[in-house]
């Protein structure tokens, strides 16, 4: 059973790696921290950083919130105009369903590395 439970170790790893290093790039604070690096390119549309900014971290809420709880089809660019539109709304409705199934998938490799160490542990 050790050699289970090593393997089982073996292969959640790196799904928990690569997955939380998307969970990471996906949060706030890091998009603030990207857009203030020096030599960050402006915006080729012409959007402020400040705008950029708003827009940006309004998106990662989307992803990072339960379902419902951030509307992009309400957000809006500074001049009144949508943001999305429904070819782009229906997108990020896929991103978001798969950003959700990876989310789930590295919990749950997580709770199987957790589980396997205690058992071998125990073993």
């Amino acid at each position: 059973m050790r050699v289970l439970w090593r393997i089982l170790i073996a292969l959640a790893i790196p799904g928990i790696l690569i997955l939380s290093v998307a969970r990471f790039v996906t949060l706030p604070w890091y998009v603030a921290w990207e857009y203030a690096r020096p030599g960050f390119p402006p915006d080729r549309y012409g959007m402020s950083s400040v705008e950029r900014l708003r827009l940006a971290r309004t998106s990662i809420m989307f992803l990072n919130r339960p379902a419902g709880s951030v509307s992009l089809a309400e957000l809006k660019f500074s001049d009144g105009s949508l943001a999305y539109n429904e070819r782009e709304l229906r997108h990020m409705d896929d991103v978001k369903a798969v950003y959700v199934l990876l989310t789930r998938i590295a919990l749950l490799a997580l709770a199987i590395a957790v589980i396997a160490g205690i058992l071998l542990y125990r073993d």
